[in-house]
């Protein structure tokens, strides 16, 4: 590694740079911290559509429920339908949710972001977050609704 560190060249040196890459990479274990994450967030966007669905509930606002309904039609072809999940049913989950139900939702959503900003601090070896709990929870349940959207 030395030799490349010392060698001059634009060759020898997009080799230096692409091998401290790999091995950063593979030390910061990313393909599993990517496949963890993604799980999760995935999982995250279920309780965001329930929370969605909820809110409008509260609201009683079905012109709201059914713009939801066509985003994630949308947005996700096949998630919905008759061979995906019923439409009316997530409706039906989101009324059910009692507020709590749909604070744990948005608990369970924010604490997936949690998990993935610190996987993307641990593969590129960034500190972590300094703003308190709150503020770190809003801001990332915000790029929640911007991945979701």
């Amino acid at each position: 590694m030395q030799d490349l560190d010392h060698a001059e060249g634009a060759a020898t040196t997009a080799v230096g740079v692409g091998y401290r890459a790999l091995i950063r990479f593979n030390y910061a274990r990313s393909t599993l911290l990517a496949a963890g994450t993604t799980y999760y967030v995935f999982l995250a966007l279920f309780s965001l559509i329930a929370l969605a669905y909820g809110v409008t509930a509260i609201f009683n606002a079905d012109r709201m429920a059914s713009y939801v309904t066509e985003a994630l039609s949308e947005a996700f072809p096949g998630l919905l339908g008759d061979e995906g999940i019923d439409a009316a049913q997530l409706r039906a989950v989101g009324q059910a949710a009692s507020v709590v139900g749909l604070i744990a939702m948005l608990h369970a959503g924010s604490g997936a972001m949690v998990a993935a900003s610190g996987s993307i601090h641990d593969i590129y070896g960034a500190p972590l977050d300094p703003r308190n709990y709150v503020v770190k929870r809003l801001r990332l349940l915000g790029w929640l609704v911007v991945i979701g959207h």
